[in-house]
């Protein structure tokens, strides 16, 4: 069976809210499940999950997955992470991360150390196109100062370029990749269009479209492929995997 989305990363994902997340990023997937079948759109807790209590689980857990870790919560995200991580199970913390929110948990969560990574999405160095498409979520250098804190705190740090959001990712590694430990994840951006008008975004159609349809053509993708190649932990998600594949049966 084809492994696709986040089952690539954990076997199973967490989340202590529903509804659409503040960063309002315009290709959300979850914001435009949340508009399909009629789920709040405002971020909610889920209240059972504030005194749930965990057995040791296999494998990894990919934790957020429909929202991401903010300042104003940031309280409610470490008792839940310190829940979680009390009985030895393993996390992959996946944000755009804010520099505050990973200092913050990097001080609370030192002695669970070898049970956590970090996955941090950056899908630009240029933060008038991060802006573009995740309005209210970090600019580059704040993601990259977090990069930095979780590194010098001596946790394992990962990098997800998914969705590109431009054709330079490997500006992104020339800054960030000294302090990258883990895996490097690179892929296009999946269903935007159909999402971004759901996401009531109709005015950026038409810049998306040009994106997706650089994204589309396998020289383009190729091009990056071999880009990056230079990189230690190059993982391709499966809407690169495919090209990569496709290109070596025609050779």
């Amino acid at each position: 069976m084809k492994i696709t989305g986040t089952k690539e990363w954990a076997s199973r994902t967490l989340n202590l809210f529903t509804g659409n997340c503040p960063n309002r990023c315009i290709y959300c997937y979850a914001a435009a499940n949340n508009h399909r079948f009629n789920l709040p759109k405002e971020p909610k807790v889920k209240e059972k999950m504030l005194t749930m209590k965990f057995k040791k689980r296999n494998g990894i857990t990919m934790y957020p997955s429909t929202h991401d870790i903010r300042s104003e919560h940031i309280e409610l995200h470490v008792e839940f992470l310190k829940r979680f991580l009390e009985p030895g199970n393993s996390v992959l913390i996946v944000s755009k991360p804010f520099p505050e929110c990973i200092e913050r948990l990097c001080k609370e969560l030192e002695q669970y150390k070898e049970q956590i990574q970090f996955r941090f999405t950056i899908g630009s160095s240029v933060t008038a196109i991060l802006r573009y498409y995740e309005p209210y979520a970090p600019s580059f250098m704040e993601r990259a100062q977090a990069v930095e804190i979780a590194y010098k705190a001596g946790f394992k740090t990962s990098l997800s370029i998914e969705p590109m959001l431009d054709d330079s990712p490997e500006l992104i590694l020339n800054l960030l990749s000294c302090m990258i430990t883990g895996d490097i994840w690179v892929g296009k951006m999946n269903h935007a269009v159909a999402r971004i008008a759901s996401n009531g975004h109709r005015d950026k159609i038409e810049t998306v479209k040009s994106l997706v349809e650089w994204q589309s053509d396998d020289k383009n993708i190729m091009g990056i492929v071999n880009n990056l190649s230079q990189y230690k932990n190059m993982r391709w998600k499966d809407s690169i995997a495919e090209v990569i594949n496709r290109t070596k049966k025609e050779e």
